[in-house]
């Protein structure tokens, strides 16, 4: 593992009273119900954070409807608020993923803010995912307008 990464993780680690070594061993930790994995991508010198979470599986009968609002929620991230909604084509689940550049991850608060919004992002599509709400645009518009901040 990178030094630069291992660097970022025990940020988070401190930031969040955690053990640093536990969570730089297993990168995941869960917030607010919503568990969050982290994944390097780059070299020793840079790279990117990725910050993954599985929102849930809808059911079939509600696919064709989320498929629609996952396309909807990604454009220009407005249902999003900068991160990534995806459709697992082999498991059918929903993930929501941030690519975040190493050195934005340097600052204490920063790194706050980025999982803080991540969380919330998360936990609005948890939620519309286990109650089956996507035919309510207005929900949709609800849920995240308070969330006006962009990654």
């Amino acid at each position: 593992m990178p030094e630069n990464y291992r660097v970022v993780l025990a940020g988070f680690a401190n930031d969040l009273s955690l053990d640093p070594e536990a969570f730089i061993k297993f990168e995941e930790i869960v917030v607010n119900r919503v568990t969050v994995s982290f994944e390097y991508r780059g070299d020793d010198n840079d790279g990117d954070v990725l910050f993954l979470s599985h929102l849930g599986t809808p059911t079939d009968d509600d696919l064709p409807l989320l498929r629609e609002q996952l396309l909807e929620g990604n454009y220009l991230w407005i249902g999003s608020c900068g991160c990534t909604l995806s459709l697992n084509p082999l498991t059918g689940e929903v993930a929501l993923g941030l690519v975040v550049p190493i050195h934005r991850l340097g600052q204490g608060e920063r790194r706050r803010e980025l999982l803080s919004l991540f969380v919330q992002v998360a936990r609005v599509w948890i939620d519309r995912i286990s109650n089956g709400e996507f035919g309510n645009e207005n929900a949709q518009a609800a849920s995240l307008s308070s969330l006006e901040s962009r990654v």
